[in-house]
């Protein structure tokens, strides 16, 4: 019987991630017969996993095999772990002169939407000459009826398997200022357009589709800290570092400058990032996504790791390759599609980003990121009284505010349980200080 159900957790752990993802799509006429199969097997599992739980033999393997499935945001954004919590399955697919735009998966993190669709053609589609692919679009998704202006977007195609020549996959990514989305989404509407001619100004065949997102379940994991550092570059800018924040999907700094007007031509042709690692010792790379007044550098590969106590950071130039038939005019950039490591030029130079030289500038910074204990809360209780605690007393711990109405901030105990201060201003105390432990229990301070 042993043998028996240890491989049954190995043929868990063997399930295509596709036949889960499958059996959460909306119900098709043509695809009824697959579907069948998929959802029948999908549920079999979950019986099999109820019975084993009751049977007292759900342990590490059988939870181990279940947050093995993977999402597409997941997989095209390259990042590890269950993410499941975070993705709004949409399964959504509309048909135009031979062309299947299928909107699989979006995501609401922070100030950053993201998009996941799938494009299939039949041979009946003619495309323009020297084109392996129809164009695509996305353009900027309505956020409650009103277009939301972005301060930066990128589209990213890629082949879902090898040697398939008739579908891509596309991921979206559509990034807004900080207070940019409204606080109440009702609704998100995005058109994507499909060219069969190289000239994307064309109109092209539209495909409408209508969702909702939340980003209430990421801002749970979302850990954030207020910094105060300045750095600056070689011309003499300064580049204040305001806030870090960062989760399983995302990283990023939020930081203002103080760039004069004869500084942004020296400035713009420049790229800066911030190179450095963490506690655990994960490479770390971060790029400045706007330069003039209020930007965001934004993390590229490697995340922190959510158990870190520091990250040690330091900043780079990097000067951007231009066309010697630039002119008076600077050349324009074009990231090519699915790669972050291509910089192509207008005049069609090609530059690998390996080959550009990081020029290190000023001393390393270190951002702390102290874990407060219960026992910390304990004493700064017993020293000022629960009457006098502000907000500003736990500033420099990381926390996540997860109120909705009213300000509740969540702060991870060292002891794995969680810190909450609760009230509807910042600018008087805290109404409530509770304390729920890793068991549950819970210990809350009166006053």
């Amino acid at each position: 019987m042993k043998e028996e159900r240890f491989r049954f957790l190995e043929l868990l752990g063997n399930i295509d991630d596709e036949l889960i993802y499958l059996s959460c799509q909306p119900w098709e006429e043509k695809t009824r017969n697959i579907m069948r199969i998929h959802v029948g097997k999908a549920v079999a599992c979950a019986v099999l996993v109820f019975v084993l739980c009751i049977a007292g033999i759900f342990h590490q393997q059988v939870e181990a095999a279940i947050h093995s499935f993977t999402t597409k945001i997941a997989e095209l954004l390259g990042v590890s772990g269950n993410l499941t919590p975070y993705i709004e399955i949409i399964g959504d697919s509309q048909t135009r002169e031979g062309i299947t735009v299928t909107l699989e998966e979006v995501l609401l993190a922070e100030n950053q939407l993201y998009v996941a669709m799938h494009v299939e053609w039949d041979e009946s589609v003619e495309l323009g000459q020297g084109m392996q692919a129809p164009g695509f679009n996305i353009k900027n998704p309505k956020i409650n009826g009103e277009e939301t202006m972005t301060v930066n977007s990128g589209i990213e195609l890629s082949n879902p398997e090898e040697n398939v020549e008739s579908s891509q996959n596309v991921l979206a990514t559509f990034v807004y200022t900080d207070d940019g989305l409204p606080h109440q989404i009702n609704g998100i509407e995005i058109e994507a357009q499909a060219f069969l001619e190289n000239n994307l100004e064309e109109e092209g065949i539209s495909f409408f589709f209508d969702f909702l997102a939340s980003k209430e379940e990421l801002e749970k994991d979302t850990y954030s800290t207020a910094i105060d550092c300045e750095l600056k570059s070689q011309e003499g800018v300064s580049f204040h570092l305001n806030q870090l924040q960062f989760n399983k999907i995302f990283s990023r700094i939020s930081v203002s400058s103080d760039i004069e007007q004869e500084l942004e031509n020296a400035v713009i042709n420049k790229d800066y990032f911030l190179l450095g690692k963490d506690s655990e010792g994960n490479a770390l790379k971060y790029e400045l996504l706007n330069k003039i007044d209020y930007g965001v550098f934004e993390s590229k590969g490697t995340l922190p790791s959510a158990d870190c106590e520091w990250i040690e950071l330091q900043l780079h130039e990097v000067e951007i390759p231009m066309s010697e038939n630039a002119g008076n005019t600077q050349d324009t950039i074009v990231i090519q599609p699915g790669s972050e490591d291509r910089i192509e030029m207008e005049c069609s130079e090609v530059y690998s980003v390996d080959e550009l030289e990081y020029v290190p500038v000023g001393e390393k910074v270190r951002i702390s990121l102290p874990r407060v204990s219960e026992s910390d809360v304990d004493a700064l209780i017993a020293a000022k009284g629960i009457e006098n605690l502000t907000w500003e007393d736990f500033a420099r711990y990381p926390h996540t505010d997860i109120g909705s109405g009213q300000f509740v901030f969540e702060y991870p105990l060292t002891e794995s349980g969680r810190l909450y201060l609760t009230g509807s201003s910042l600018h008087e105390p805290p109404q409530r200080i509770y304390i729920i432990r890793r068991d549950g229990t819970k210990k809350e301070f009166k006053r």
